[in-house]
């Protein structure tokens, strides 16, 4: 059965690390990550930061807020519901090397941080990273799809800052 966190006050960071047999989760509302500062750890570190194994996650509609490395290195992930957040942070899905599909309110998105997609190539193989259905969307940070396996990227309007190598080292990217 899938892990459920409802309505608890204080989840650290890194909670799941290293939890074989975990295959879904279900985020509730209001709770909080409480992730280290860069000063104090090396690295990414998110709820799910290097969970290997599991497989989809969702997460609550009142779920605003997500961290940097939030999914970092979850090989297993195909699916992520992400709720209503705004910001897709700096390395959440990094070397998530099965993800295929992230839905959630997508208009709400108003940036995608540095690496947030990043070194998943399958990750939208022979299709189109279609970004215009994030109709706020302000912000791609730098290397945020290096390296995925998409044809086509859609980049909407509304963007104004688009980082290096956003769609770098991208062979099917035409």
């Amino acid at each position: 059965n899938p892990i459920t966190i409802g309505s608890s006050y204080m989840v650290y960071g890194s909670l799941f690390y290293g939890m074989e047999a975990l295959r879904k989760a279900y985020i509730g509302r209001n709770f909080t990550v409480n992730n280290p500062s860069a000063e104090e750890t090396e690295g990414p570190k998110g709820l799910f930061y290097s969970c290997e194994y599991i497989e989809e996650v969702t997460m609550g509609f009142k779920v605003t807020l997500l961290h940097d490395g939030e999914f970092y290195g979850c090989k297993a992930l195909k699916k992520a519901e992400l709720g209503s957040t705004t910001v897709i942070p700096n390395y959440c899905f990094q070397y998530c090397e099965s993800l295929a599909k992230v839905n959630g309110t997508m208009a709400s998105i108003t940036e995608i941080g540095n690496y947030a997609f990043a070194n998943i190539p399958d990750f939208g193989k022979g299709s189109t990273i279609n970004l215009d259905i994030m109709t706020n969307l302000k912000i791609i940070g730098e290397g945020a799809y290096m390296e995925s396996g998409a044809s086509k990227a859609i980049i909407p309007a509304s963007v104004e800052m688009v980082g290096d190598a956003a769609f770098g080292f991208m062979p099917n990217l035409t």
